[in-house]
């Protein structure tokens, strides 16, 4: 499931045959024309239901079947990030919420996956241009406000606000293991944050320029994106630099998939190794590409010439 920037939602088998595509408007223009809703945000698909938002601030849940839409909603705002999924009480089925972050006043809204009610929504804080993160009983994310803020999942009560440096603001995705939270910022540094304490246990300064994407983690490095054309390999302990890699263009966010790294530069997509940081293989896909997602045996890219291409051996239903 995917979308395009110009109102469709389009959902293909793992062959790539088209099984169904929808276009989205907003209300008509004044004399009566057509306008199309404009998608900058991921489809994200929860508990059989889609979600995504438009920038005209309308968030939809959509049936994975046909795509019809089951229930929507005018968050009054612009909606650029992936929306989350959560279930407060797994011991039921009639409390599972559906996350989406407004930009421009960071306000956080919550619905009842199945109705579309709103459960409830926060104060706006800053500009919030990343995803909210799922962890337990919370809900985190970053803001333009230099910090990271967490909230409790069954009423969005705030649990913290945790204040980074003054240049520090965060506009993508926090990667979270136990209770480390990891976020790049607008200053270049790389932090962890021990989110129970509310404490920064260590910064990275290497990057010369903003780290906007969201962190890749394993079990012993944070391997991080810059817009210095960087990707960097951080201890996940320490945050002492292992390795670096000066790119040919800007990577997206990583993805690390057992001992590689799968990133675009640009529109080119490279596998890279995840000991030493060089380029094993790439393929010049499009001007630009979006970060690629992974599944069973193929890497998935988008890109701005209007196509999505996979990469790898599509897994039928005999294998």
């Amino acid at each position: 499931y995917f979308c395009s920037y110009k109102g469709t939602v389009y959902a293909l088998d793992l062959q790539g045959n088209e099984v169904w595509t929808k276009t989205f408007h907003q209300e008509p223009y004044p004399d009566g024309r057509e306008r199309l809703e404009y998608f900058d945000a991921p489809v994200t698909f929860a508990q059989d239901t889609l979600l995504v938002g438009a920038l005209s601030g309308m968030f939809y849940a959509l049936e994975p079947a046909d795509g019809s839409i089951r229930w929507q909603y005018d968050t009054d705002g612009t909606i650029i990030s992936a929306a989350n999924y959560a279930d407060p009480d797994p011991d039921t089925s009639d409390d599972e919420i559906a996350l989406v972050l407004e930009q421009n006043e960071g306000v956080l809204l919550s619905f009842n996956l199945k109705s579309g009610d709103l459960v409830w929504k926060t104060t706006g804080i800053d500009r919030c241009d990343g995803p909210p993160t799922v962890i337990g009983d919370a809900a985190v994310h970053g803001s333009c406000a230099a910090a990271l803020h967490i909230f409790q999942l069954r009423e969005g009560t705030p649990i913290k606000d945790i204040e980074l440096d003054i240049d520090s603001q965060v506009a993508g995705g926090a990667a979270i293991v136990g209770s480390s939270a990891f976020v790049g910022t607008y200053n270049g540094w790389v932090y962890n944050i021990d989110m129970n304490a509310g404490e920064v246990l260590w910064i990275n300064k290497e990057s010369y320029s903003e780290v906007f994407e969201t962190p890749a983690i394993n079990d012993d490095l944070v391997i991080v994106s810059s817009f210095d054309d960087m990707i960097y390999a951080l201890d996940r302990k320490t945050g002492e630099l292992v390795w670096k890699n000066e790119l040919d263009g800007l990577p997206t966010s990583p993805v690390i998939a057992q001992n590689r790294i799968i990133v675009t530069i640009d529109g080119l997509l490279a596998i890279l190794d995840l000991e030493t940081g060089t380029i094993l293989w790439q393929y010049e896909i499009s001007d630009m590409a979006s970060s690629p997602a992974v599944i069973q045996d193929m890497i998935v890219v988008g890109a701005d010439d209007g196509t999505l291409t996979a990469f790898g051996s599509p897994t039928t239903d005999k294998e």
